[in-house]
């Protein structure tokens, strides 16, 4: 093989080597602006998934504040009939209902029998 066909095949194989090295350069950018995109994707995601846990959050709390306000109302409610029946118990039905108590604690009475 002659000098100038190995300086040929050198140079062709150097240049074979650069255009490789062009080409591994190039696709290493293009992998890094891939896993710069994915990475972007994945806080996006991160974030909207995080602002529906919140939404979802305030959304529950306030459910359970109207349950509760509710469930507040209703005892209230219940609390005041049961007052008001209690005012309007004569003292005899009074006197009457609080011996059964203490008839029931002597045990001289079943508790089921109101006089």
């Amino acid at each position: 093989m002659a000098s100038s066909e190995l300086v040929g095949k050198l140079g062709r194989l150097l240049q074979t080597e650069a255009t490789l090295e062009a080409m591994l350069d190039q696709t290493k950018q293009q992998a890094q602006e891939i896993v710069d995109a994915a990475r972007r994707e994945a806080e996006a995601q991160i974030r909207r998934f995080e602002s529906h846990l919140e939404n979802e959050h305030r959304q529950l709390r306030e459910r359970i504040e109207r349950e509760r306000d509710q469930m507040i109302a209703s005892i209230r409610e219940q609390a005041e009939l049961e007052t008001r029946r209690l005012e309007d118990l004569n003292d005899e039905r009074l006197r009457r209902l609080a011996q059964h108590v203490v008839d029931v604690l002597l045990r001289r009475s079943e508790p089921g029998e109101l006089p």
